[in-house]
């Protein structure tokens, strides 16, 4: 089983608060899209009526969704939070037992250090996996929807155009981002663990460094790891900043494109003009799930590399077995030293 997969797995026992999670995310996107439904219909409608009573029914919508919006984000992120939190105190638990069936005897060959980055820091690494890379995926599937769905009630072009644009910048962009950060996120959990180690030696052993002349060797080592780690987060943020650019560029073009095809239809009378601010704005909605996506996917390959260093601790098979049963209390219970030695 893949180590993401793994990481589905234990999602079971809090799954109702996951769920309440994404219905959270997702309703704030639609409030969000609602929202850039209303208000600009609402600016379009306005100059063109001379009584209140006309008005009474957007400018309520607008005041809820708005409302809607903001709650749902603060309960979105309590929720996914509190759930990433008590996962991680399951794996967190599920290691220390790891380390304790292994200990003394099975964890000789690996480094102090090593051992302390697995179970602290890549174990928290494992929060993003679930805040940023599980919710945001269903929420922005969501909120798409229902923005397509709104544009296509006005004209199924509309629709067709979004949605093309949408699967560019939600699965393409995101896919090219996770693939370009594969390589510098096993990089950084590598050498992340390769400093905790290097770092817990040599604090360990201080005094004997110090004494035969070779600190400033260790500090010159750490800081060749430190310039791996340094130039790995470069590329991650390096590719960050190219997917969050290309995924921006794709919702100015699919506003633009939308109103576009709009224009002739709000000429032809298919399309009534006080719904022509709302095509672009609807459009630009949409995007809001589906920026992170690019962020969620660099994010994954993270959580990916440090779930398969702490799995592959957990797993490791320990050289004694506890036995199942208890043995039989000998017949004769007494002690006889042959051959025995001290000095």
């Amino acid at each position: 089983m893949s180590p993401l997969r793994r990481l589905l797995a234990l999602v079971r026992p809090v799954r109702r608060w996951l769920a309440l999670a994404v219905l959270a995310a997702a309703g704030a996107l639609v409030a969000n899209v609602a929202l850039m439904t209303a208000a600009p219909y609402l600016l379009s409608k306005a100059p063109l009526v001379t009584g209140f009573a006309a008005l009474s029914v957007a400018v309520t919508a607008v005041r809820a969704f708005a409302i809607a919006r903001a709650s749902l984000r603060y309960v979105e992120r309590t929720v996914t939070h509190s759930t990433a939190l008590r996962i991680l105190t399951e794996l967190r638990t599920s290691v220390y037992r790891s380390v304790e069936r292994l200990s003394p005897g099975d964890l000789a060959d690996g480094r102090s250090g090593d051992l302390l980055a697995r179970i602290d820091a890549d174990v928290d690494a494992l929060d993003v996996f679930f805040v940023r890379g599980l919710v945001p995926v269903v929420a922005a599937c969501v909120g798409a929807a229902v923005a397509c769905v709104i544009l296509g009630a006005l004209a199924l072009s509309l629709a067709a155009v979004l949605a093309a644009f949408l699967v560019v910048a939600g699965v393409g962009v995101p896919l090219a981002a996770r693939a370009a950060s594969a390589e510098p996120a096993a990089r950084l959990v590598e050498a992340r663990g390769r400093l905790h180690a290097d770092i817990a030696e040599q604090i360990d052993g201080m005094a004997d460094l110090i004494a035969f002349g070779a600190d400033a060797d260790a500090l010159a080592r750490d800081a060749v790891i430190a310039t791996e780690i340094r130039d790995a987060q470069r590329r991650r943020a390096g590719v960050l900043g190219a997917a969050s650019g290309s995924a921006v560029l794709l919702m100015g073009l699919a506003g633009i494109a939308c109103l576009w095809l709009a224009i002739p239809e709000v000429r032809a009378g298919a399309i009534a003009g006080t719904f022509l601010a709302v095509v672009p704005l609807v459009a630009f909605a949409a995007f809001e799930g589906v920026i992170p996506l690019s962020d969620a996917a660099r994010q994954i390959e993270i959580s990916r590399a440090a779930a398969d260093r702490t799995f592959t601790l957990m797993d490791r098979p320990p050289r004694i077995v506890e036995p199942v049963g208890t043995a039989e209390s000998p017949v004769d219970p007494s002690i006889a030293f042959r051959d025995v030695s001290f000095r």
